[in-house]
Protein backbone atom coordinates (compact mmCIF):
# COMPACT_ATOMS: atom_id res chain seq x y z
CA UNK A 1 0.00 0.00 0.00
CA UNK A 2 1.16 3.51 -1.00
CA UNK A 3 0.92 6.88 1.10
CA UNK A 4 0.90 10.15 -0.47
CA UNK A 5 -0.16 13.48 1.15
CA UNK A 6 -2.45 14.66 -0.25
CA UNK A 7 -1.53 18.36 -0.68
CA UNK A 8 0.24 17.33 -3.66
CA UNK A 9 -2.91 16.48 -5.65
CA UNK A 10 -5.42 18.31 -7.38
CA UNK A 11 -9.18 17.84 -5.34
CA UNK A 12 -11.04 14.59 -5.95
CA UNK A 13 -14.59 13.97 -5.32
CA UNK A 14 -14.66 11.70 -2.68
CA UNK A 15 -17.30 8.73 -2.50
CA UNK A 16 -18.81 7.25 0.33
CA UNK A 17 -19.33 3.67 -0.63
CA UNK A 18 -20.51 0.46 0.42
CA UNK A 19 -17.09 -1.84 0.78
CA UNK A 20 -17.51 -5.58 1.17
CA UNK A 21 -16.85 -6.64 4.13
CA UNK A 22 -13.29 -8.40 3.41
CA UNK A 23 -12.14 -5.13 2.28
CA UNK A 24 -13.46 -3.13 5.41
CA UNK A 25 -11.15 -5.93 7.36
CA UNK A 26 -7.93 -5.12 5.65
CA UNK A 27 -9.11 -1.34 6.12
CA UNK A 28 -9.24 -1.78 9.55
CA UNK A 29 -6.01 -3.56 9.57
CA UNK A 30 -4.09 -1.38 8.06
CA UNK A 31 -5.31 1.87 9.81
CA UNK A 32 -4.44 0.01 12.69
CA UNK A 33 -0.96 -0.20 11.80
CA UNK A 34 -0.48 3.43 10.34
CA UNK A 35 -2.01 4.98 13.68
CA UNK A 36 0.87 3.17 15.51
CA UNK A 37 3.66 3.87 13.35
CA UNK A 38 2.11 7.45 12.40
CA UNK A 39 1.10 8.77 15.55
CA UNK A 40 0.50 12.70 13.69
CA UNK A 41 -0.78 12.32 10.65
CA UNK A 42 -4.16 11.58 9.53
CA UNK A 43 -5.86 8.62 7.08
CA UNK A 44 -8.05 9.61 4.95
CA UNK A 45 -9.06 6.87 1.82
CA UNK A 46 -9.28 8.47 -1.56
CA UNK A 47 -11.53 5.65 -2.66
CA UNK A 48 -11.73 6.91 -7.22
CA UNK A 49 -7.81 7.09 -6.82
CA UNK A 50 -7.06 3.51 -4.92
CA UNK A 51 -6.71 0.23 -7.15
CA UNK A 52 -6.78 -3.12 -6.25
CA UNK A 53 -4.64 -6.19 -7.82
CA UNK A 54 -6.34 -9.87 -8.30
CA UNK A 55 -5.16 -13.05 -8.66
CA UNK A 56 -7.52 -14.84 -11.38
CA UNK A 57 -7.24 -18.14 -12.80
CA UNK A 58 -8.70 -17.83 -16.31
CA UNK A 59 -9.09 -20.96 -18.53
CA UNK A 60 -5.33 -22.34 -18.81
CA UNK A 61 -3.48 -19.70 -17.04
CA UNK A 62 -3.09 -17.63 -14.06
CA UNK A 63 -3.16 -14.34 -14.27
CA UNK A 64 -2.77 -10.92 -12.00
CA UNK A 65 -5.20 -8.29 -12.86
CA UNK A 66 -4.88 -4.72 -12.02
CA UNK A 67 -8.15 -2.35 -11.87
CA UNK A 68 -9.52 0.46 -9.78
CA UNK A 69 -10.88 -0.39 -6.38
CA UNK A 70 -14.35 0.94 -8.43
CA UNK A 71 -13.86 -1.41 -10.45
CA UNK A 72 -13.61 -4.28 -8.38
CA UNK A 73 -16.26 -3.24 -6.58
CA UNK A 74 -18.90 -4.43 -8.98
CA UNK A 75 -16.63 -7.48 -9.79
CA UNK A 76 -17.17 -8.42 -6.92
CA UNK A 77 -20.75 -7.73 -6.42
CA UNK A 78 -21.62 -10.13 -9.53
CA UNK A 79 -19.15 -13.04 -8.02
CA UNK A 80 -21.88 -12.50 -5.20
CA UNK A 81 -24.73 -12.42 -7.34
CA UNK A 82 -24.84 -13.63 -11.12
CA UNK A 83 -27.38 -10.72 -12.24
CA UNK A 84 -28.51 -7.03 -10.73
CA UNK A 85 -30.35 -4.26 -12.26
CA UNK A 86 -28.02 -0.66 -12.64
CA UNK A 87 -30.78 0.76 -9.77
CA UNK A 88 -29.56 -2.01 -7.56
CA UNK A 89 -26.09 -2.12 -8.33
CA UNK A 90 -26.40 1.92 -7.33
CA UNK A 91 -27.93 1.36 -4.09
CA UNK A 92 -26.08 -2.04 -3.13
CA UNK A 93 -22.38 -0.58 -3.88
CA UNK A 94 -23.76 3.39 -3.60
CA UNK A 95 -22.07 4.77 -6.33
CA UNK A 96 -23.80 7.58 -7.87
CA UNK A 97 -24.74 7.26 -11.34
CA UNK A 98 -22.29 8.59 -13.11
CA UNK A 99 -19.74 7.04 -11.51
CA UNK A 100 -21.37 3.53 -11.98
CA UNK A 101 -21.70 4.26 -16.00
CA UNK A 102 -17.74 4.78 -15.74
CA UNK A 103 -17.12 1.86 -14.58
CA UNK A 104 -19.59 -0.40 -15.96
CA UNK A 105 -18.82 0.74 -18.93
CA UNK A 106 -14.93 0.33 -18.84
CA UNK A 107 -15.68 -3.64 -17.51
CA UNK A 108 -17.97 -3.88 -20.62
CA UNK A 109 -15.55 -2.52 -23.00
CA UNK A 110 -12.90 -5.05 -22.08
CA UNK A 111 -15.81 -8.04 -21.38
CA UNK A 112 -14.73 -8.27 -18.10
CA UNK A 113 -18.19 -8.65 -17.20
Amino acid sequence: MRVLCKAHWPGFKNLSLNLPKELIDAQATFIDFYNKTNQFRSLEFIYPLCTIAIDANLAACKSEITMTLLQFMIIAYFDRTKQASFKELQAELNFDEDTLKKNLHSLVREIII
